[in-house]
């Protein structure tokens, strides 16, 4: 009965393609010298030899780097051999399967010892050990060689037999160095404009700062201003919401039965405008205490066993700046939190504490439809702003509903 190995390999016999002119199919066996030795006596025990563990080799740019001298007598027993120009290759999961293949190059003396994972390829000549490390870490081979991986589950391995097997394009010795060289370029191009991409993040974050500031600054409604000079200026507009917020006092005063004789209404106090850059007319420095309805840190109650099961607002369900209802949770609320914490459309979520500094103080506007409440173990903070009426034409300016 002919095993999964044997089919594998042979359906990538059938899967050769036509070569052009000149080339061949060859073995890895045929070209090089796999799992090699060191000479005895090849160097004094006390001569030192490069060693690379596993960690040394990036599976991104496949790669060396880390390697480090020892003793070459404390390593040439127990872990793989290597010389100067030979292709390791990672052949332990998931090693293999991430890329940890590279062609060893700079070490100590021209030798070096490794980690046991390792298959060592050595070229006999006819192929450039770069010609070699391009084609095995292809994804395409990669998979190949996982689908005939033996062993059990966490230690699955490459067998030998199976890299012996291997059979890959043979081209001409001075089309390979053309081919790498080609390859080189190409790489490079893409590097180049993968740093160029990176660079495009941070611009447009200042550009999206550079647009928010003119906004506040007047700069992009200047135009727009010169054209209707009868807007009720900000003065008046203050005013306005002054008024909104007493009677929402006094009116919360009165359902809770209390004397609006015996309290006093304390206006907040104007801003103090010393220090502050001079605004375009018609317009004011304002506390942001001036426009909140009012500002309260989210429940506490993380589990509950009675109780309306009611979707709770994590910091882990903010993404991106956006919120996102994926495995959001549901804690069993009473009717009370619920009406304390429930968010409106238009409330706006202020993350007041976390470990990055980068997302403290973040605003994210609430915008869904259904009812959900907030957490305070995952601090977020929430603001309501005050909803208006204002204007010569009764306009009505809303930033939020309360």
């Amino acid at each position: 009965m002919t095993d999964s190995r044997e089919l594998d390999s042979k359906a990538s016999q059938d899967e050769r393609y036509e070569l052009p002119e000149g080339w061949a199919w060859a073995s890895l066996d045929d070209a090089c010298v796999v799992n090699p030795r060191h000479e005895r006596n090849a160097l004094p025990d006390d001569a030192l030899v490069s060693f690379i563990p596993m960690a040394a080799v990036d599976q991104q740019s496949g790669c060396i780097s880390g390697s480090v001298a020892r003793r070459y007598g404390e390593v040439r027993k127990g872990f793989t051999h290597f010389a100067e120009g030979d292709v390791l290759f990672a052949r332990i999961t998931p090693c293999m399967e991430n890329g940890k293949i590279a062609v060893a190059r700079n070490l100590v003396n021209g030798l070096g010892c490794g980690t046991t994972e390792f298959h060592v390829l050595r070229s006999l000549g006819g192929i450039l050990p770069e010609y070699i490390h391009r084609y095995l870490r292809q994804e395409s081979f990669r998979r190949s060689a996982a689908a005939n991986m033996s062993g059990t589950a966490g230690q699955l391995r490459v067998p030998t037999d199976y890299m012996r097997s291997v059979q890959l394009p043979l081209a001409p010795l001075a089309e390979q160095r053309r081919i790498m060289a080609k390859i080189e370029a190409l790489f490079e191009q893409s590097r180049t404009a993968r740093q160029t991409l990176d660079r495009i993040p941070p611009l447009l974050k200042k550009f999206r700062q550079s647009v928010l500031a003119a906004a506040f600054r007047g700069d992009l409604t200047r135009d727009w201003r010169e054209q209707h000079p009868d807007v009720d200026p900000a003065p008046v507009l203050l005013e306005h919401i002054c008024a909104e917020r007493r009677r929402k006092w006094e009116e919360d005063l009165r359902t809770k039965g209390k004397d609006l004789r015996m309290m006093k209404w304390d206006r907040p106090k104007p801003v103090d405008t010393s220090h502050l850059p001079n605004l375009p007319e018609g317009w004011l420095w304002i506390g942001l205490g001036e426009l909140i309805g009012r500002s309260q840190n989210g429940l506490s109650t993380r589990f509950s066993q009675v109780g309306t099961p009611t979707p709770v607002l994590r910091l882990a369900d903010i993404k991106d700046g956006r919120i996102t209802t994926d495995g959001i949770r549901l804690i069993r609320l009473s009717d009370g939190e619920i009406q304390k914490y429930g968010l409106a459309r238009g409330d706006l979520l202020v993350i007041r504490v976390n470990g990055s500094k980068e997302l403290v103080g973040r605003p994210i506007l609430f915008s869904l439809d259904g009812t959900f409440t907030y957490c305070d173990h995952r601090p977020i903070y929430l603001t309501q702003p005050t909803p208006i009426s204002c204007g010569k034409s009764s306009r009505r300016t809303t930033t939020s509903g309360d």
